[in-house]
């Protein structure tokens, strides 16, 4: 755990990591700039991070794409923004319109948008009250409206995300 948590404990290394949080592969220029700091300070950053296994190093030809490692990497970053986020009174964002109404977030669906489904779910009942789990109600309306849900998968079903641009939940 001290590895991990070293790996993560840089204002840089974080940012780039929430940079990631997307779901795409970025290079290390774009990461530096998410991080605003110099490109050879972005390099010993990412070699940090990929001692940590945080994040992996995808090679194209001549270009060298950076990723989170995995799912768990995702949760972990996620489960840290919740934590940090609800000890303090975030500011306003100066994330552009656009930006804010959709996007993914690693593999779901992020932004205004999002963070309306999941208080949707939430007043309807469709949620457990923490966001972790789907109510047997909610299960039920997601099969009628004809979306199966895989009770052998992996990964939960559904979980709270806090939503860097909203600073609200939206559904993970």
């Amino acid at each position: 755990m001290a590895a991990v948590a070293a790996a993560m404990a840089d204002p840089s290394r974080v940012k780039m990591l929430c940079a990631l949080m997307d779901g795409r592969a970025w290079t290390a220029t774009e990461l530096s700039a998410a991080a605003e700091v110099a490109p050879s300070t972005a390099s010993g950053h990412l070699a940090r991070l990929l001692e940590g296994q945080l994040i992996t190093c995808l090679s194209q030809g001549r270009h060298r794409y950076y990723r989170l490692a995995g799912h768990d990497v995702a949760a972990l970053v996620e489960q840290m923004m919740g934590l940090s986020w609800s000890r303090i009174t975030p500011p306003e964002t100066s994330a552009p319109k656009a930006m804010r109404e959709a996007r993914t977030c690693y593999d779901h669906l992020a932004g205004a948008v999002a963070v309306q489904i999941y208080d949707f779910m939430q007043a309807e009942g469709w949620l457990e009250a923490d966001g972790s789990a789907l109510t047997l109600y909610g299960r039920e309306q997601f099969l009628k409206l004809g979306i199966p849900l895989n009770a052998h998968s992996r990964r939960k079903a559904c979980c709270a995300c806090l939503d860097w641009s909203e600073r609200r939940f939206h559904l993970g």
